[in-house]
Formats: structure tokens, sequence, C-alpha cells
């Protein structure tokens, strides 16, 4: 059915975007050694 296909492909397509957009983060975020962080904190 198209509807069922726009909708998939609409959805892949923004999934790719969000991917591409925070590639580079997590890359980084691997390169981390977090097993050297003492502690983490959060403040609200």
């Amino acid at each position: 059915d198209e509807f069922s296909a726009v909708i998939t492909k609409s959805l892949m397509t923004l999934v790719q975007g969000l991917e591409t957009k925070f590639e580079a983060e997590m890359a980084a975020m691997t390169r981390v050694a977090w097993g050297t962080i003492e502690s983490v904190g959060d403040q609200s």
C-alpha cells in the first residue's frame, strides 16, 4: 500500500538524518576513557 510505503520511507529518512547528525558525537564518546572518570554528577 502506498501510504505505508511513504510512511516507512519518511521514518527511514528521519532516522538516517539523526544518525548522521549524531555520528561525530557518538564516535567521540567511544574514545573517552570512562574507567578513569571518578564520578558522574547530575544537576537539575
